[in-house]
């Protein structure tokens, strides 16, 4: 049940990351009185041909990665600290939380990692 629970809160995380960019996406001008509706026409793919412009795309990425990492370590965390609190001194729990912890912690280094990793990219490269 937990784990179906954890599932969800995932989902719910990346659907709410997904869909706030869509909506803010397209800004739409107001239709004037005389004026027909606007019509949504989707933006065109661009090009990314320059250094500058991958490592802008990596940033983009590092930083996505980044931050579901750490929102997925922080739900980790609060599970450990659950299964703590609700071990009642039974072992298997116990090493199931720090399991649990352990990985967390994982997550949280792979996360600075990956925020980390777009400026080694710079330095070597020599993009700003």
């Amino acid at each position: 049940m937990i784990k179906k629970i954890f599932a969800i809160l995932i989902i719910a995380v990346f659907a709410v990351g997904i869909l706030s960019q869509a909506a803010f996406a397209i800004e739409l001008p107001p239709p004037g009185p005389n004026q027909p509706q606007p019509t949504i026409t989707p933006p065109s793919a661009t090009s990314v041909d320059t250094p500058g412009e991958w490592l802008q795309l990596l940033r983009t990425i590092a930083n996505w990665v980044f931050a579901v990492l750490i929102v997925v370590s922080v739900f980790m965390v609060l599970y450990a600290a659950f299964l703590f609190l609700t071990s009642a001194g039974s072992p298997e729990k116990t090493n199931q939380a720090r399991g649990i912890l352990m990985w967390a912690a994982v997550g949280i280094i792979v996360a600075i990692l990956a925020f980390v990793f777009p400026n080694i990219i710079a330095t070597f490269i020599g993009t700003p």
